[in-house]
C-alpha cells in the first residue's frame, strides 16, 4: 500500500494548501512594496539610459546634418567662380580682345587673378598648333606671371613677370618640354562634350600640385568654327582644408571629401593629400589607404556597405564600430551643373557625446540603489503597521464563524480599518438580531410563495414530490393537486414521455447549476389542450424546484399571429407581383433614357471635335517666319467656352484670345460664332480696331439675343508686324516677356468691353502698342489657369504663372506651354477642373548667338 504513487491532482492540491498556510498578509504586502520599489527604480534607470541614448543620437544627427550642409555650401561657393571667369574670357576671345596665337591680352587675365585670389591659373588654348596663353600664380610667392607657348618659341612655354598694370615685363624662365594644349585633358574634355566641364583631379604640369580645371569651348561669331578652349585651374585649396580643420566636429571627429573612385580630395586631418612614388611622381591617396584610422576605416565601411562609392545617390546617416566603439557617419553627394561629383563624409565617435551622459548614468545608478533600500525598509514597516489590526479582525471573524456571536473587535487608528472594524462589530449585532427574527419571517415567506401565480413543486432527483404549491387554475390537472402523500412519484401523475423529459431536464439542472426551460402539452378533463412552460432550478444537491406557468393563452395568440402572417404573406406576394410589373416599366424607361443620353453624348462629341478642328494647327504656326508660336486649349466640360486663333496675312500676324462666360454647349456655340466672325473680318482685311471690334460685337450681340442667352465674352485682338504689337479689346492681362525672362503686365481693362453684352461698344474700344526685340515675346491666357484650384481650395494665381514663365523662358514656345500646363496640373492634383484652360505663347526668334556654346 505504501508504494502506491500519489495522484498528480492530489499532489497539486496538497501544494496549494501548504502555500496558503505559509502566505500571510504581512508577507504579501512586504513583497508588493518590494516589487513596486524594484519596478520603479528599474523603470527610472531604464528610461534614464534610453533617453540618454536617444539624446546622443539626436544631437549627433543634428550635428552631422549641420556640418555637412556647411561643407557643401563652402564647396559650392568655391567652385562657382571658375566657370564665370571662363564665360567672360570666351566673350573676349570671340571679340578678338585676346589673341592666343600672338600671346596678347594678358592684362585681362591679370585683372581677373587680382579679383579672384583663390584661382591658380587662367589661360586659353588654340586649335592652331596647340598654342597656349595664360597667367599663373606662383604657389610659393603668390606672384603673377605670363606663360605662353606658340610658333615664336616652338611651343616651349616662356614665363614673364607682370608689372602693376598686368603688362609683360621681364623674362623669367623657359620650359624644356613642348606643350601642346590640344593634348591636355581639359582641352579634350571641353571639345568632346561641347559644353562647360570639369576635368578629373590631376597633378599640375608646372606646379606639381593637385589641381582640377574648369574648361569651356569657344566658337567664332558664326558659331561653326572652334577658335579655342578657355580654362581655369583650381588648386585643391589650403583654405578649404583649414575650414575643415576648424570645424567643431565633436572632440575627435573628422570630415573629408572624396571622389566617386574613393580618391581623397581634402580632409580635416594633417596628412598630405599626395605621395611621391618611386619615379618621383606625386600620386593621389585613396581614402581607404589613409594614414588616419577614422578616415581609413570609414572609407572601408562605406565600400562594404554600398559596394561602390558611385552607388551613393543621396545623403545618408549610418553608424558602425571600430574596436567595439560606435562611430556616427553622414555621407552626402556634392554635385554641380558642370560635372563635379564628389562625396562629403563626416564621422564622429559616439564617445564624444557620451562622456557626460555616462557620469550622469553612474550617479543615477547609485541614487537608485539608495532609494530602493529606503523603499524596502519603509515597505516592511508599513506592512507590519497595516496588518496588525487586520490580523486581529481575522481572529474575531473565526470566532464569529464558530457561533460566538458576542465577539467584539477593538478599532484601529487607520480610517479605513477603523470603519472596517466598526462595520464588523455592527454586522455581528445584526447577525444576532437576524437569528431572532428568522423564525418570524418563515410565515411571511410562505405567504409570498403562495401569491406567485405559478405552480411551484419541490422534487427529489429521482422524481419524488417533496412539496406542492398549487393555484386554482391548475385544479383540473393531477399534478396541481396537493398530494396527500408527498412521496408520490411523477410517473403516477404525468404520461411516460413527459416523465422522461422532466427527469432529463432535472438532471441537467443539478449537473450544470443552470436554469432549464422547456414546454409541455397536457390534455384537460374537457379534452382541451393545456400548454405549460416548465422552469427547473437546482435548490440543493438532490432537490429541484419546478416552476410551472400556464401559457395556453400565449400559444393561442401565437397561432392567431401565424394565421395573420400567412394572410400577410399572401398580400406581400400580390404586392410583389405589382412591383415586378412596375419595375419592368421603369427598366423600359431607363433603356429609352440611355438611348437619349447616348444620342446627346454623340452630339456633344461632334461639337467638341468641331471646336478642335477650327483651332490653328501646328504646321500653320510653324510656317510663320521669325516667330515661334504655340497654343493649348482644354475645355472643362465636353464643350468649352475658351477661344484662341492665329492668322497670318500680308506679313501681319493676328492673334485672338477670348473667354465666354461659363462653359458647356451654349458657351461652345458662342465661341464658334466668335471664331467665324473674326475669320470673316480677317478675310475682309479689316484692321482698324474700333470698327473691327464694333462689327464683331454687333454680329455676336444679335445672335445672343436670338438665342435668348445671357452669355458674353472677353476678347482681345493683337496684331504683330516687324517687332511692333498693337492690342485692342478687354481680356486678362497681356504678359510681355523680355529677353532676360522679366515679365511686364499690360492691363486691358480700358482697351475694350465684354463682347455680346450691349449692342454698341465703339466708345469703349482703345488700343495699346509696344515693341518686341529678338528673344522677347508674349504669353496670353484665360482665367482657367490663374483660378485653377487645388484640393485645399488655393488658386494657382498670377504670381506663380509669372515665376514659371521667367524660369523657363529659354525653352521653345511648345515646351514652355507644356511646362506651364504641367505646373498647373501639379497644383490641381486630384481636384476637378472647374474652368477651361487656354494658353498662347509667341516668341520673336533671336539672332544666332555669338561667343561661348550654350551651357
Amino acid at each position: 500500500m505504501c508504494d502506491r504513487p500519489i495522484p498528480a491532482m492530489s499532489l497539486l492540491r496538497f501544494s496549494l494548501t501548504k502555500l496558503r498556510n505559509l502566505l500571510t498578509l504581512r508577507s504579501v504586502l512586504a513583497t508588493a512594496f518590494a516589487v513596486q520599489a524594484c519596478l520603479a527604480v528599474g523603470t527610472v534607470g531604464y528610461l534614464s539610459i534610453h533617453n540618454g541614448q536617444e539624446a546622443v543620437r539626436d544631437i549627433a544627427s543634428q550635428l552631422r546634418s549641420e556640418l555637412t550642409a556647411r561643407i557643401d555650401e563652402k564647396l559650392q561657393s568655391y567652385f562657382a567662380s571658375p566657370h564665370d571667369i571662363n564665360r567672360l574670357n570666351a566673350n573676349t576671345l570671340a571679340q578678338g580682345k585676346i589673341d592666343i596665337d600672338a600671346a596678347e591680352g594678358e592684362s585681362l587675365f591679370w585683372q581677373q587673378m587680382q579679383v579672384f585670389p583663390d584661382i591658380a591659373f587662367i589661360y586659353c588654348g588654340s586649335p592652331n598648333r596647340g598654342n597656349f596663353f595664360g597667367v599663373v600664380r606662383q604657389p610659393n610667392t603668390g606672384e603673377l606671371e605670363l606663360s605662353y607657348g606658340n610658333a615664336s618659341n616652338d611651343n616651349l612655354r616662356e614665363n614673364y613677370s607682370l608689372d602693376v598694370r598686368g603688362n609683360r615685363a621681364h623674362f623669367i624662365s623657359q620650359s624644356d618640354r613642348r606643350y601642346d594644349a590640344r593634348t591636355r585633358p581639359w582641352y579634350q574634355a571641353a571639345v568632346t562634350l561641347d559644353r562647360p566641364v570639369w576635368s578629373d583631379l590631376y597633378i599640375a604640369f608646372s606646379t606639381r600640385l593637385p589641381n582640377i580645371t574648369a574648361s569651356l569651348p569657344v566658337y567664332s561669331e558664326t558659331g561653326n568654327e572652334l577658335i579655342g578652349v578657355c580654362g581655369v585651374d583650381v588648386v585643391l585649396p589650403k583654405e578649404f582644408r583649414s575650414f575643415l580643420q576648424n570645424l567643431d566636429i565633436g572632440k575627435t571627429g573628422e570630415a573629408f571629401v572624396i571622389d566617386r573612385q574613393g580618391t581623397l580630395i581634402s580632409s580635416s586631418t594633417s596628412e598630405p593629400l599626395t605621395l611621391v612614388d618611386s619615379d618621383d611622381k606625386p600620386q593621389f591617396i585613396p581614402a581607404a589607404d589613409s594614414q588616419e584610422l577614422l578616415v581609413r576605416q570609414t572609407a572601408a565601411f562605406l565600400q562594404r556597405e554600398f559596394g561602390d562609392f558611385a552607388a551613393i545617390a543621396d545623403s545618408q546617416q549610418l553608424d558602425f564600430e571600430i574596436a567595439g566603439a560606435r562611430q556616427f557617419i553622414q555621407v552626402a553627394p556634392f554635385q554641380d551643373p558642370y560635372g563635379l561629383d564628389w562625396l562629403i563624409v563626416l564621422v564622429v565617435p559616439e564617445a564624444d557625446f557620451t562622456s557626460r551622459t555616462d557620469a550622469s548614468l553612474r550617479l543615477t545608478f547609485w541614487l537608485s540603489l539608495v532609494a530602493l533600500a529606503i523603499a524596502l525598509i519603509a515597505g516592511a514597516i508599513a506592512a507590519h503597521w497595516l496588518t496588525r489590526p487586520i490580523v486581529a479582525l481575522t481572529h474575531a471573524s473565526q470566532k464569529l464563524a464558530s457561533g460566538r456571536l458576542t465577539t467584539y473587535v477593538r478599532t484601529s487608528n487607520i480610517r479605513e480599518l477603523h470603519q472596517l472594524t466598526r462595520s464588523f462589530n455592527r454586522m455581528a449585532e445584526q447577525l444576532r438580531d437576524s437569528f431572532a427574527t428568522l423564525q418570524k419571517s418563515e410565515a411571511t415567506n410562505r405567504a409570498l410563495v403562495a401569491a406567485i401565480p405559478d405552480l411551484l413543486i419541490r422534487l427529489h432527483r429521482d422524481g419524488t414530490y417533496l412539496e406542492t404549491v398549487s393555484r386554482e387554475k391548475f385544479s383540473q390537472l393531477d399534478q396541481a393537486q396537493p398530494a396527500r402523500d408527498q412521496q408520490r412519484h411523477i410517473r403516477e401523475i404525468l404520461p411516460a414521455p413527459l416523465v422522461e423529459q422532466r427527469l432529463h431536464h432535472m438532471n441537467q439542472a443539478l449537473a450544470t447549476g443552470e436554469v432549464q426551460v422547456y414546454e409541455q402539452v397536457l390534455k384537460r378533463d374537457d379534452g382541451a389542450l393545456h400548454h405549460e412552460e416548465i422552469r427547473l432550478v437546482a435548490i440543493g444537491i438532490d432537490e429541484v424546484l419546478a416552476i410551472i406557468r400556464d401559457i395556453t393563452a400565449r400559444k393561442q395568440a401565437e397561432q392567431a399571429l401565424a394565421t395573420a402572417m400567412g394572410q400577410l404573406e399572401q398580400q406581400v406576394e400580390t404586392r410583389t407581383q405589382e412591383l415586378r410589373q412596375a419595375y419592368a416599366e421603369i427598366a423600359s424607361l431607363n433603356m429609352q433614357l440611355q438611348a437619349e443620353n447616348q444620342r446627346l453624348g454623340m452630339e456633344l462629341a461632334v461639337a467638341r471635335q468641331m471646336q478642335q478642328l477650327i483651332l490653328p494647327r501646328s504646321q500653320e504656326l510653324a510656317a510663320i517666319t521669325g516667330l515661334d508660336i504655340a497654343g493649348f486649349m482644354e475645355p472643362a466640360a465636353e464643350v468649352g467656352g475658351d477661344y484662341y486663333d492665329v492668322f497670318y496675312s500680308d506679313g501681319i500676324v493676328t492673334l485672338a484670345i477670348g473667354d465666354v462666360t461659363g462653359h458647356g454647349l451654349e458657351s461652345g456655340i458662342l465661341m464658334v460664332m466668335a471664331q467665324a466672325i473674326v475669320r470673316v473680318l480677317q478675310e475682309l482685311r479689316e484692321s482698324e480696331p474700333v470698327r473691327y471690334l464694333a462689327a464683331l460685337n454687333r454680329a455676336l450681340y444679335k445672335n445672343v439675343q436670338r438665342m435668348d442667352s445671357q452669355k458674353n465674352m472677353t476678347l482681345a485682338i493683337l496684331t504683330y508686324a516687324e517687332g511692333r504689337v498693337q492690342v485692342s479689346g478687354q481680356h486678362e492681362e497681356i504678359l510681355i516677356v523680355r529677353g532676360d525672362g522679366q515679365v511686364e503686365r499690360l492691363d486691358t481693362l480700358d482697351l475694350g468691353f465684354p463682347v455680346g453684352m450691349v449692342e454698341d461698344i465703339a466708345d469703349f474700344v482703345d488700343q495699346a502698342q509696344f515693341e518686341l526685340a529678338p528673344g522677347e515675346g508674349l504669353v496670353l491666357y484665360t482665367d482657367g489657369i490663374t483660378e485653377a484650384e487645388s484640393l485645399t481650395g488655393d488658386h494657382y494665381g498670377l504670381p506663380r504663372l509669372l515665376d514659371t514663365i521667367s524660369a523657363h523662358w529659354s525653352q521653345p514656345a511648345m515646351e514652355l506651354c507644356d511646362t506651364i500646363v504641367a505646373d498647373v496640373r501639379q497644383h490641381i492634383g486630384g481636384q476637378k477642373v472647374f474652368d477651361d484652360i487656354t494658353l498662347l505663347v509667341l516668341k520673336r526668334l533671336a539672332e544666332p548667338a555669338v561667343a561661348a556654346a550654350p551651357t
